[in-house]
């Protein structure tokens, strides 16, 4: 995940056409609309890992939690997108072990919600500290789910969507969570009306833009929803 003066978009891990944990990485360059294939790196050297979260800070690209091998993962692999190279410990493991999960950086601390961990879907919350490369639990808020989106807008923390359980079922939910940093309150915002799972949202103007997913049961979309 990244836009910046290279005006590239980048790709990494993931399952594969055989359903299988990757770790190849894909360039997209927005000037002249051409992919093209990262730097391949060997299982052994940067393990492959599926279901984890992405977040671009400083020169660094980093990639945390998810599964590998089928087993919920808490640690870092770290990408060095100016000089094309992997760092697998330049970052510290910690936090809870989860897969399905979001993470959004602000103030040079990537925060981390909801997902699925060992102990089920999660509604826990924590932080990862870059400058000082510590973990800090800040609690549990907002209705537990795995497969949602999230944003930041005005230092709050938007959570979207998702699957959520009930009496033991999983169903795709059109619900808001919103986790303001500043007092540390959680509300619920207003529903889409729309259930979406494993979905995009980003936040340009004062807008949330969501789009693609799963409104359940092999439904696919392609609608645009604005938050506004």
């Amino acid at each position: 995940v990244r836009r910046d003066i290279t005006n590239q978009l980048i790709l990494w891990g993931g399952e594969d056409a055989t359903r299988e944990d990757s770790n190849s990485q894909e360039i997209f360059n927005h000037i002249n609309s051409a992919w093209s294939t990262g730097v391949p790196v060997a299982d052994f050297v940067i393990e492959a890992r599926s279901e984890h979260s992405s977040i671009f800070f400083g020169n660094y690209i980093y990639h945390w939690g998810g599964r590998k091998n089928n087993s919920y993962n808490n640690s870092f692999t770290v990408y060095d997108a100016f000089s094309d190279t992997w760092l697998e410990d330049n970052a510290t493991a910690g936090g809870t072990a989860r897969a399905s999960h979001t993470a959004n950086v602000i103030d040079s601390k990537m925060y981390v919600w909801g997902g699925e961990s060992t102990n089920g879907l999660s509604n826990s919350l924590e932080y990862y500290d870059i400058a000082s490369d510590m973990w800090i639990t800040v609690g549990n808020g907002g209705t537990a789910r795995r497969g949602h989106s999230s944003a930041i807008y005005e230092n709050k923390l938007f959570f979207f969507g998702g699957e959520i359980e009930s009496n033991t079922e999983f169903l795709v939910t059109d619900t808001l969570d919103i986790y303001d940093l500043a007092t540390g309150e959680w509300k619920q915002g207003t529903p889409s009306g729309t259930p979406l799972v494993s979905h995009q949202a980003l936040v340009y103007g004062h807008r949330m833009w969501i789009w693609g997913g799963s409104k359940g049961s092999g439904v696919y979309s392609n609608d645009l929803y604005i938050y506004d």
